[in-house]
């Protein structure tokens, strides 16, 4: 079934509730629709990172990637290393992974 529009109006309500703290929840989240929807992923990170007014989120999802040893955050970390080098994710877009 093509559920595209059930993940847009999950995209904008997540948008509208962004906060710092949510970081961490987020790797889990994105490293799982990484492994069941992967052509969705690249829309999420992209939707959640690209704002400037989300900095504070980034910032935090940051350190949560960096000092996190779990798999989803492996995971996330691969799938940002994958989407910049195939040329999905502009380097200078965010200072992320």
């Amino acid at each position: 079934a093509d559920d595209y529009g059930a993940y847009q109006v999950t995209i904008d309500t997540l948008l509208k509730f962004l906060q710092p703290g949510y970081a961490r929840c987020f790797i889990d989240v994105l490293a799982k629709v990484i492994q069941v929807r992967p052509d969705l992923a690249n829309d999420l990170l992209v939707s959640m990172i690209q704002k400037p007014e989300n900095g504070a989120f980034v910032e935090t999802l940051n350190k949560e990637l960096a000092i996190s040893g779990s798999g989803a955050a492996r995971r996330v970390s691969a799938f940002i290393a994958a989407e910049r080098q195939a040329g999905r994710l502009e380097p200078d877009m965010i200072a992320l992974g």
